[in-house]
């Protein structure tokens, strides 16, 4: 590994980034954030900034660059349950604007967590009126699709143009009760995409182990973080305190999910559908987002099921279809519209 070697290259992700501050923190007594970490990304950057204390200057602990683009407006993906960016790693190095992700704040109190879908998005509508105030772009793969679509309405009743709409297979109308209970496989699903494992460790800590399947629900937060480690989707060093804080967040934005209600939006959005998820819940959703969008809905399908849809496998073709839609210019939802 070289001193000027990107992060992400490297093949790190927001949960690696909150490793690597835990052992700044014990070797320098010093403490960086997750933003400097990942906005810095490289060990000399890093070195830099934490031997001359240069405090990071954004606004936000949320908002993350991803990658820098060669210009145009900004394109914001929104965290989905885990509450992490890693989903959108592989898609932001194959698109020529600007990509930020916005995550939940890893030093956030879990009492500071339990927001609702409406909340979340005026937090993050907030903090992207502190950084941008151009023309802006918004996406969100799973639940961070409905936080996109909700900051989306949120920011035109404020005056503020959306020039894109993009969701990821988010279901409008799927979230059961019982996704407010805790389903290892789901959490397992959301850590593994974007740090390299998706269907690989899909495969073999599930689809090939039907006891597993069936047993899942009784398996103790304890028994599932050292899964995770066995499998290689969390580091073996992922300390209780860490995983307890993802067991909440995962929690805390599935029960927004539950409780969230969508409005009408008056704009237009493009929905990207992978080919291996169900035809029926794909229907239902499209029905839906029918009836609450008032500008054009787009729906194109793409390679992958919904976990594998961002990974490294599918990112080319998915890239090439956003950049598509992006420079068409048709997603666009003004204020008052």
């Amino acid at each position: 590994v070289g001193v000027n070697d990107n992060f992400f290259d490297l093949g790190g992700h927001s949960l690696l980034a909150m490793r690597l501050i835990a052992k700044l923190e014990a070797r320098l007594s010093q403490r960086l954030s997750v933003v400097e970490v990942l906005e810095d990304l490289s060990v000399a950057a890093i070195s830099e900034r934490a031997i001359a204390q240069v405090p990071n200057q954004r606004h936000s602990e949320s908002v993350v660059l991803l990658s820098k683009g060669s210009g145009g407006s900004p394109l914001y993906c929104i965290h989905a349950a885990s509450g992490t960016i890693s989903p959108y790693l592989e898609l932001s190095r194959r698109m020529l604007c600007p990509v930020y992700g916005l995550q939940v704040p890893m030093q956030q109190s879990p009492s500071s967590r339990r927001r609702s879908i409406e909340e979340m998005a005026a937090d993050y509508v907030d903090a992207i009126d502190q950084q941008h105030q151009g023309d802006i772009q918004l996406a969100g793969w799973s639940l961070g699709g409905l936080i996109a679509y909700e900051m989306a309405r949120q920011l035109t009743s404020r005056g503020r143009a959306v020039s894109a709409l993009v969701l990821f297979d988010t279901r409008f109308s799927a979230w059961q009760p019982s996704l407010g209970n805790f389903d290892v496989r789901d959490l397992v699903d959301q850590l593994s995409v974007g740090s390299g494992s998706t269907a690989t460790r899909r495969q073999l800590a599930f689809q090939s182990n039907e006891q597993l399947s069936e047993t899942h629900a009784a398996l103790s937060e304890e028994e599932t973080l050292e899964l995770l480690k066995n499998e290689g989707i969390l580091a073996a060093d992922t300390s209780v305190a860490v995983f307890h804080g993802l067991l909440d967040t995962f929690r805390i934005n599935l029960d927004a999910a539950l409780r969230y209600r969508p409005g009408p939006y008056a704009g237009s959005l493009v929905v990207f559908q992978p080919r291996q998820e169900s035809r029926l819940d794909i229907q239902s959703t499209t029905a839906q987002l029918g009836n609450l969008v008032s500008g054009k809905l787009n729906c194109i399908e793409v390679e992958g099921d919904h976990y594998s849809m961002l990974d490294e496998r599918h990112a080319r073709h998915l890239a090439a279809r956003l950049r598509y839609v992006l420079a068409s210019g048709d997603t666009m939802a003004m204020a008052g519209e």
